[in-house]
């Protein structure tokens, strides 16, 4: 988990509670920044779909297994903004996921 903090810039990072407007079965954890870098944290057992509020852009999702720190899945997609909907893979009781706007 120590890796996945340090690939942001934790002084920038701030508690989030606007992004995330769902997570059925989990309990969610965010921090952000302005410039559209986002680290969740989800406590429970998946898969589970997360419906997040992002602004538009292009952006890049890295699952990370919290025990074993290893990339379980990784998307990019582009985005309009709104309420988006990402799928978790099958998980341990806790996962995290690496969200970067790549291109406003």
């Amino acid at each position: 988990m120590s890796d996945f903090l340090r690939s942001f810039s934790l002084a920038d990072l701030r508690p989030d509670s606007q992004t995330i407007q769902h997570a059925a079965g989990v309990i969610p954890q965010a921090l952000s920044d302005t410039n559209g870098h986002f680290a969740f944290y989800f406590d429970g057992k998946g898969p589970m779909e997360v419906n997040l509020n992002l602004p538009s852009g292009e952006y890049s999702a890295e699952w990370i297994s919290v025990s074993t720190g290893e990339t379980t899945k990784r998307e990019k997609f582009q985005y309009r903004g709104g309420e988006k909907q990402l799928q978790a893979p099958q998980c341990e009781p806790e996962i995290a996921l690496r969200l970067m706007r790549t291109n406003p």
